[in-house]
């Protein structure tokens, strides 16, 4: 270590240990989906030597997570329409065919909150004892927040000290200068028009300076030596982040968009174009763990859960709410050690959920688990408009849509708190979803099958076609719009439903996570 103690400052050579398989390029004609979310975990064992004074039974491990944030389109997560079986019936076709029209499932979902958790374990794990397990000693960033600081009359204290060091040199120059000048002018008049005077004047200037400088000069290298001995870039968000959990072996970081904090009208006026703030972009996570020597290896698992709502469902009508869909993404990856360096082998799956049916000769399909849902209505705070056109038209309202915003974001990230917290949900497809069974009820709004159909497809019963022919069902637009301004909906319309949507499902051949619970947290 003394050996080392003056080496110059190295960039630290990760190793990836973890990342997002999906994601890969393959270089077919189907390229990973763009707006996915991924994580990619590095890691760097510190030599031995270099902490043998400091921590002479411990190891010390640099560990790096990188996240990628971005938006979330559901298009992505549905099959395509061309790979659905050919023995799919008549009302299935039609269903998938309104389905890949509709305008939802091409829309953006930007991000609005995000989750990080990183754990690192010892491999092997089994029979490990507590002592043996890694804690993260430190790690960066912890926090980041927004202060604003205004009076009601527009004005912001604050303080300085008189005397300020920046650097390593300093100048301080004081000057006083005092200056005074004091007369008088007498006139006496006399005869024949003379005149005596008498005139007076003073001054006095008196000036005191005084200049103090005091220089240091450094050896910036040597002190980049004496202070520093590894370094990397990290990429860091505009974005509040809390850090939790330091001194154990999990850290978990809740990230969330800023929120609009100018008060002044004038200053909001390209700050609600977008709506509610977007959280997007790489987050990086720097993290410093030790264990003991004696363990033969280590695992990592990273995930990401981000939440999304789409700014398009704002603008539409009642036949689909707002809603609000949370995402999980994971990685995990082991090494063992070999003296100081350490062997990537190999890991267990890195999703939860298998690959979806694809037709001979195509790569798998990874879909997204979806762990949380719930329905978040901004329409409500803007008379039912998008924000961007509700300030648009009160120009005098802006501070209020901000303030709108700002709820609406509070809304959202208490939703998505208690989903993270409660864990009801269990982890399913897209497909398995109450938000996908609401988009198909939207399309089924749109079909004309009738319901003497639906009887030959032993979708219903004669029995129920009857009872829905007395309440002026004739098709399935009809079905599924039928109870939009009613307080009950009977009981034979709710089956039927069910059992529609039930086939629409089951048309793409994925089944259902064991456990799986359809319903809404939140």
């Amino acid at each position: 270590m003394a050996s080392e103690a003056l080496s110059i400052p190295i960039d630290i050579p990760w190793l990836r240990l973890a990342w997002s398989r999906d994601m890969l390029d393959r270089g077919d004609f189907a390229r990973p989906p763009k707006w996915r979310s991924s994580l990619t975990a590095y890691v760097y064992p510190v030599p031995l030597a270099e902490t043998e004074e400091d921590y002479p039974n411990d190891r010390i491990v640099y560990v790096k997570l990188s996240a990628t944030i971005t938006g979330w389109v559901a298009r992505e997560e549905l099959p395509v329409r061309g790979d659905l079986p050919a023995s799919i019936d008549e009302l299935q076709g039609d269903f998938w065919d309104k389905i890949d029209v509709l305008d939802w499932i091409d829309e953006y979902q930007p991000c609005l909150t995000a989750i990080l958790q990183v754990s690192i374990l010892p491999r092997p794990l089994e029979d490990s004892p507590e002592e043996n397990y890694p804690h993260f000693i430190d790690f960066e960033p912890k926090k980041r927040e927004l202060y604003e600081a205004v009076t009601d009359t527009k004005e912001v204290l604050s303080g300085s000290a008189n005397k300020v060091a920046t650097q390593k040199g300093s100048t301080t120059t004081n000057s006083t200068e005092d200056h005074w000048n004091v007369g008088a002018n007498v006139s006496i008049p006399l005869p024949g028009g003379a005149a005596l005077g008498f005139g007076g004047g003073g001054g006095s200037v008196s000036r005191n300076t005084t200049e103090n400088v005091d220089l240091t000069t450094t050896d910036a290298s040597t002190e980049r030596r004496e202070t520093q001995g590894r370094s990397t870039q990290l990429s860091q968000m505009y974005q509040l982040l809390n850090g939790y959990h330091p001194g154990t072996n999990r850290a978990v970081f809740a990230i969330f968009a800023r929120p609009n904090a100018a008060t002044e009208a004038i200053q909001l006026n390209n700050n609600l174009i977008n709506g509610i703030r977007r959280l997007e972009g790489v987050q990086d996570i720097f993290l410093v763990a030790s264990m003991p020597r004696s363990v033969p290896g280590i695992c990592v698992h990273a995930q990401i859960e981000t939440s999304h709502k789409g700014e398009a469902a704002e603008q539409t009508s009642d036949e689909f709410p707002d809603p609000l869909v949370v995402t999980r993404r994971i990685v995990r990856g082991c090494g063992e050690f070999v003296e100081d360096q350490l062997r990537v082998v190999a890991a267990p799956p890195t999703e939860p959920l298998p690959p979806r049916p694809v037709p001979p000769g195509q790569p798998p399909r990874f879909p997204t688990p979806i762990v949380g849902e719930a329905v978040v209505d901004v329409r409500r705070r803007f008379g039912g408009q998008a924000p961007a056109d509700y300030a648009a038209a009160n120009r005098k309202q802006r501070v209020h849509a901000a303030d709108q915003l700002n709820l609406a974001q509070a809304e959202i990230r208490r939703k998505v708190l208690s989903m993270h917290a409660a864990g009801q949900y269990a982890p399913r497809d897209f497909l398995h979803t109450a938000t996908f069974r609401t988009l198909a009820s939207a399309a089924g709004k749109r079909s004309r099958i009738h319901v003497d159909e639906l009887v030959k497809l032993d979708y219903v019963t004669k029995d129920d076609a009857v009872a829905l022919r007395r309440l002026n069902i004739r098709d399935v637009g009809d079905l599924f719009s039928y109870g939009a301004n009613k307080p009950d909906v009977p009981a034979v319309v709710l089956r039927a439903r069910e059992r529609l949507l039930d086939a629409v499902v089951a048309a793409t051949g994925v089944a259902p996570m064991k456990g799986d619970r359809i319903g809404t947290a939140g």
